[in-house]
């Protein structure tokens, strides 16, 4: 086991331990708050912006900046908000440690995902593995959670599905 299992671990380890703090509800309302207010932002942007600077004087650059961050915060904090209510609601319930075991599974996931899309990318920037190499080698959790993305998006699949087709293309070319 070297350095790269124990950073991957760790980082494992501490996406439990959040989600087991934080509990299921506020996971997911976090995780698709971003989402969601990535998307409000982004389609209201504009119309925030013009609002903010004809009603209130604000110049362009930010009106521009608040015209996406106010929107973004705003959808967070009522996803926020409706996960309290749940998280409230189970502990008068006395099912609070579901919460927080169903929190810790969640957030797992959540981190072995966005660790598996970061694992890929890398491989994409560094494709002949010049920079961790001997450390992906010696890896038990690389392969593993680098594994995770493609075997739930097909656009990781198609990736790896291009680079063994070019392999084997540039194979052929050679002989």
């Amino acid at each position: 086991m070297g350095w790269l299992d124990v950073v991957l671990g760790i980082l494992l380890a501490l996406n439990i331990f959040s989600g087991f703090k934080h509990g299921f509800f506020e996971e997911v309302a976090g995780f698709a708050g971003l989402i969601a207010g990535l998307f409000v932002a982004l389609a209201i942007d504009d119309q925030v912006s013009c609002l903010l600077a004809s009603q209130l004087g604000v110049g362009h650059t930010w009106s521009s900046i608040l015209g996406f961050f106010l929107p973004f915060i705003a959808v967070i904090l009522v996803f926020l908000a409706g996960a309290k209510l749940f998280t409230h609601f189970f502990k008068a319930l006395s099912l609070g440690w579901l919460n927080r075991l169903a929190g810790a599974a969640f957030s797992l996931l959540k981190g072995l995902l966005i660790l598996s899309i970061l694992l890929n990318l890398y491989e994409r920037v560094d494709e002949d593995k010049s920079l961790l190499g001997s450390q992906i080698a010696r890896s038990s959790l690389y392969e593993p959670v680098r594994r995770v993305a493609p075997s739930i998006f097909p656009a990781f699949r198609a990736i790896n599905n291009r680079d063994s087709h070019e392999d084997a293309v540039s194979t052929k070319t050679v002989v």
